[in-house]
């Protein structure tokens, strides 16, 4: 996959938004800008809770419901009611309560998905153990499972570790319905063999056949 690098290596992310305080009748805009050079996942995720719970302290209205995409059963969550889609995409063998720390704050202000990969969470059972899963294939889900549940673009993608390969591919094979891309220490398709870590992995886990779909080719059908 060596001509997929959508970022560079140090990107500026900005997030603005509108809320209202509390006890005030006036609105305030903040914009929250940072720099994110090999960004540490969880110091983000910290400071991102951190600057939103001081925003605002009331919980985000939320949906939850699983949707048979492509005959897999897929589990996703919605929080909040208006603002910007963001949607967030967890690392290898890792499911949507990764971002669970982060998800209600940024939920007062945009409306926040969530969702589990085949076989992992809440999406049960895995139909297919037999074959790798390819990146390719998780963004062509995760498109028809947005469109079933009526989320509608544009979407702001968070990939987190593999999940950053996960929406790369998904902003190259939807660019239309993507506004932005924030990548968290993202996977890369041609790291060295000896930084994967498919052989710690117990063969026919959604974990192993996420790995060992890296090496998989062509990441985009």
């Amino acid at each position: 996959m060596a001509d997929l690098e959508l970022l560079p290596k140090s990107s500026i992310v900005r997030v603005s938004t509108w809320f209202s305080r509390t006890k005030a009748s006036s609105r305030e805009h903040i914009l929250l800008e940072m720099t994110l050079n090999r960004p540490r996942f969880a110091l983000i995720a910290w400071s991102l809770a951190a600057v939103f719970v001081l925003v605002s302290s009331e919980v985000a209205a939320s949906r939850e419901s699983v949707l048979a995409v492509n005959g897999q059963n897929l589990h996703f969550e919605t929080l909040g009611a208006s603002g910007p889609t963001i949607v967030f995409e967890a690392g290898l063998g890792n499911d949507s309560t990764t971002w669970k720390l982060v998800a209600g704050p940024i939920a007062q202000f945009a409306r926040v998905v969530l969702y589990d990969r085949a076989g992992l969470g809440e999406s049960l059972p895995m139909n297919n153990k037999g074959s790798a899963i390819t990146a390719d294939e998780v963004a062509t889900n995760l498109h028809a499972l947005l469109s079933a549940a009526d989320i509608r673009p544009p979407y702001l993608l968070v990939g987190h570790s593999l999940g950053g390969l996960y929406v790369q591919v998904f902003a190259r094979k939807y660019p239309e319905d993507v506004s932005g891309v924030v990548l968290l220490e993202s996977s890369n398709a041609d790291a060295p063999s000896e930084l994967k870590t498919r052989a710690r992995l117990e063969p026919g886990t959604p974990a192993y056949l996420e790995e060992e779909g890296i090496s998989a080719r062509p990441l985009l059908g």
